[in-house]
C-alpha cells in the first residue's frame, strides 16, 4: 500500500514536471546555485513543483521578492514560486534578503505537513500533554466526527478555494484532545 502511494506521488511529481512553467524552471536554475535548500520547504529536486516555504505539493504563484510596485523585475532573480496561502503571508518590503528570513524562519520541514503542523503547535500542548490521550483510534475517531459535524472549509479572499483553516486545526486538534483524554462522547456545547 505504501509503495503505490509513493508510485502514485512520483508519477503525480512527474506530470507536474512536465507541465512546470518556465518561469518556474528559470526560478529553479537561478536559486540553485545561490541558497541552501535546508532553508527551503522543499529540495531543489522538487522545486519546480512544490512551494518553496510550506513544501506543499500544489500549483504555484509567480511570487516577486521585491514587489513589482516597489521596483522589482521579472527575472528570474526576483522570482520564487510559492502557493497561494504563502504569497498571501510573504513580506511585500524592497529589502530582498527579508523574504529569505522568513522563508528561513517559517518553512516546511515534511512535505505537505507545513500547515498540520503550524495548527499542532499553535494548541500550546506539550509532548506530555499529548501523551494524555490513551487512544489514537479514539482520537482520529473524534476528530472525524468534528471535522465532519462542527466545522466548514473557509473559502479565503483570494487564495485558491476551499480550505480548513490553521485556526479550526487548532480547535479541532484540541478539542479531539479533550475528548479522548475525558473519554466523553463527541458533542458540542452550544451554551
Amino acid at each position: 500500500m505504501l509503495s503505490e502511494q509513493q508510485d502514485d506521488t512520483d508519477v503525480s511529481l512527474n506530470q507536474r514536471r512536465r507541465r512546470s512553467p518556465k518561469w518556474i524552471r528559470d526560478a529553479v536554475e537561478y536559486w540553485g546555485t545561490r541558497v541552501y535548500e535546508g532553508d527551503l520547504g522543499c529540495d531543489f529536486d522538487e522545486a519546480d513543483v512544490r512551494c518553496w516555504r510550506c513544501g506543499g505539493l500544489t500549483i504555484c504563484q509567480k511570487c516577486h521578492i521585491v514587489p513589482r510596485s516597489l521596483g522589482g523585475s521579472d527575472e528570474p532573480s526576483n522570482i520564487i514560486p510559492l502557493c497561494a496561502r504563502c504569497h498571501d503571508e510573504m513580506p511585500n518590503v524592497s529589502d530582498p534578503q527579508e523574504v529569505w528570513r522568513w522563508i528561513k524562519s517559517d518553512h516546511g520541514e515534511l512535505n505537505d505537513t507545513f500547515w498540520l503542523l503550524k495548527a499542532w503547535r499553535g494548541t500550546g500542548f506539550t509532548n506530555v500533554e499529548w501523551e494524555q490521550v490513551q487512544d489514537v483510534d479514539e482520537f482520529v475517531a473524534n476528530l472525524k466526527i468534528l471535522m465532519t459535524e462542527h466545522c466548514s472549509t473557509h473559502f479565503g479572499q483570494l487564495n485558491g478555494g476551499p480550505r480548513v483553516t490553521v485556526a479550526t486545526w487548532v480547535w479541532l486538534l484540541r478539542t479531539a484532545w479533550e475528548r479522548s483524554r475525558k473519554k466523553e462522547a463527541p458533542s458540542v456545547d452550544t451554551h
